[in-house]
C-alpha cells in the first residue's frame, strides 16, 4: 500500500489541534527574538504540512517571499487555499521532494523547519539538502522535540460518575490506535531514535555557530489563560481528526479484521459524548487533562566559503 500522511497519519485536523498546543505565543516570542530581522529575503519551511507553522512565522518577517514545500500534496492544496489576507510577507506552497528540494543551490536566506526531521526516515539526508538550497551565510534551522520518551501528562480527575465512559472510550481508542499501527507502522513515519541526534546532526553537518535554544510548551483545557474560542476549536478540530482517521481506516478490510462493525460504530458514538463532555467542562476548571514538553530549536550557520 502506497501510504498518505493526511490519510493515515495525521490529517489537516489532527495537525491543527497538534499546533494548538506547540505554538503559543510565548513560542512565537522566542522564535523571533532567536531568528535574524529579515526583510525581503527568500525563506523556505521544509515539511510545512498544511503551512499553520509557515503562518505562524509571518510576525517575525516583514517582505519576505516565504515558500513551504510538503510532499502530501493534500496538505499543498490545503496550505494554499489557507493563505490569510493582510500578512506581511508573501506565500506560496508547493510539492516536493525533501530529499531533492526542486531549488537551485543557494537560493534562500533562510531555510527552517518543525518537526520534520522527527518525520522521515534519513534526518541526516534531509538536512543536508537543506543546507544546499541556503545562500552561503545564510541560517538553516529545525525546530524538533527534545525526545519523544520525556514529554509528561496526566490523564485528569474526573468524577466517578464520568469514569466507566472515559474507561470504555479509552479501551476502544487504544484498541484501534494499535491497528491503526498494524496497517500503517509508525516506524514509517515517526523517527523517535532521530530526536535525541538532531543536534549531533547539526554538529556534523558543516554548519557554523551552531546554537539549541529550547521551548518548552504546556496545555491543558483547564488552563484559565486559554480563550473559550480556542479551547472549543482545539475540541472541535481533535475529534473531528480523530472521526475522519477513524472512517479511512474502517474502509480497509484488515483494520475490520482487527476491530469490528460495532466496535467501530460504538468507539463513534463515544467519540461524540466526549466531545459533549469536553466542552461542557470547560467552564468548571477541575479536570486537568494536561500535557507537556519541550522543543529545541537548532540553528546554524551556512559557511561563507
Amino acid at each position: 500500500m502506497k501510504y498518505s500522511w493526511s490519510d493515515y497519519c495525521q490529517n489537516a485536523q489532527q495537525l491543527a489541534a497538534s499546533r494548538i498546543i506547540s505554538l503559543t505565543d510565548s513560542t512565537k516570542e522566542i522564535l523571533c527574538r532567536h531568528l535574524p530581522e529579515l526583510k525581503g529575503a527568500k525563506i523556505l519551511d521544509v515539511g510545512c504540512g498544511t503551512g499553520i507553522f509557515t503562518f505562524f512565522l509571518d510576525d517575525c518577517f516583514q517582505s519576505c517571499e516565504i515558500c513551504g514545500l510538503d510532499y502530501d500534496a493534500s496538505f499543498v492544496e490545503t496550505a494554499n487555499h489557507n493563505i490569510p489576507d493582510q500578512m506581511h510577507n508573501q506565500y506560496h506552497f508547493v510539492q516536493g521532494d525533501g530529499y531533492a528540494l526542486p531549488f537551485q543551490d543557494e537560493a534562500f536566506d533562510l531555510v527552517i523547519s518543525h518537526t520534520y526531521l522527527t518525520s522521515i526516515p534519513d534526518p541526516e539526508r534531509a538536512l543536508s539538502e537543506k543546507i544546499r538550497v541556503a545562500k552561503k551565510g545564510g541560517l538553516v534551522v529545525s525546530v524538533t522535540a527534545q525526545s519523544f520518551q520525556s514529554q509528561m501528562c496526566s490523564p485528569g480527575n474526573y468524577k466517578q460518575a464520568d469514569l466507566e465512559q472515559m474507561e470504555h472510550y479509552l479501551l476502544l481508542k487504544n484498541k484501534c490506535e494499535a491497528a491503526y499501527a498494524q496497517q500503517f507502522p509508525p516506524d514509517q513515519y515517526f523517527n523517535v531514535k532521530a530526536a535525541a541526534g538532531i543536534p549531533q546532526l547539526f554538529g556534523k553537518s558543516g554548519l557554523r555557530d551552531i546554537t539549541i535554544q529550547p521551548i518548552g510548551f504546556a496545555f491543558s483545557l483547564s488552563d484559565c489563560k486559554i480563550p473559550m474560542a480556542q479551547k472549543r476549536k482545539f475540541i472541535r478540530f481533535y475529534f473531528d481528526g480523530e472521526k475522519q482517521k477513524l472512517q479511512k481506516f474502517a474502509e480497509m478490510p484488515e483494520f475490520r479484521a482487527l476491530v469490528s462493525e460495532a466496535e467501530i460504530s460504538e468507539y463513534m458514538r463515544l467519540m461524540e459524548r466526549q466531545r459533549v463532555f469536553q466542552m461542557e467542562s470547560l467552564g468548571e476548571n477541575t479536570v486537568w487533562e494536561w500535557i507537556s514538553g519541550l522543543n529545541i530549536m537548532m540553528m546554524g550557520t551556512k559557511s561563507r566559503y
